[in-house]
């Protein structure tokens, strides 16, 4: 098991607080005997398979079954059970797994999936990739979005308007477009990660 890299403890910041009410309140983590299943899946050793689905089978609601779990986690580390060692951080490797970001390689190299740098242009609808402010995600509208179309049509606009008043200033185009908000909303993202 790896050990956790800068990256790691920051999304582990993120997760901690969230993980029991989401994820195992919430989402039933392991209410159902899929998700003990799955879980059990997880862990490092067919020992410690059994000896958790009999904690587990002892126990019905998610958050008791995690809190057995912990419980059962500290009390193998401290005595030194030979499948445990090296593994104190074992449950923060469960969190990550189940709400870290993963990266999915034919996604990610694939110029045709939906993995896409902002304000890049969709090949075949010709829609600019934009962001949008997730506290508005519920009005957020994907057939809003600006194409590459509507983005040349309103430049071409912009440049006869000031080529009748005389006006050459092109480097604030961008905001003079259906572009604006998007930029804006991605510069105070871009603000956000490089002052935290």
């Amino acid at each position: 098991m790896k050990y956790f890299n800068a990256s790691n403890r920051r999304v582990l910041a993120i997760i901690e607080p969230e993980f029991i009410p989401l994820c195992v309140v919430d989402q039933n983590l392991l209410g159902t005997e899929e998700g003990v299943d799955y879980f059990l899946a997880l862990l490092p050793d067919n020992e410690a398979r059994t000896d958790v689905k009999q904690l587990f089978d002892d126990r019905t609601s998610s958050v008791d079954r995690w809190n057995s779990f912990t419980e059962y986690h500290k009390d193998m580390i401290n005595s030194g059970v030979r499948y445990w060692k090296g593994l104190e951080e074992y449950p923060d490797h469960v969190k990550l797994h189940y709400c870290g970001p993963r990266f999915d390689s034919n996604v990610t190299e694939g110029t045709t999936h939906l993995l896409r740098c902002p304000f890049s242009v969709h090949n075949e609808t010709g829609k600019i990739v934009v962001p949008f402010d997730l506290a508005d995600v519920d009005k957020f509208d994907p057939s809003t979005v600006p194409t590459i179309k509507r983005l040349i049509t309103e430049i071409n606009i912009l440049n006869r308007n000031r080529s009748i008043e005389g006006d050459v200033g092109y480097a604030s185009d961008c905001y003079e477009t259906s572009l604006k908000k998007p930029i804006d909303i991605f510069q105070r993202f871009v603000k956000r990660v490089t002052t935290n």
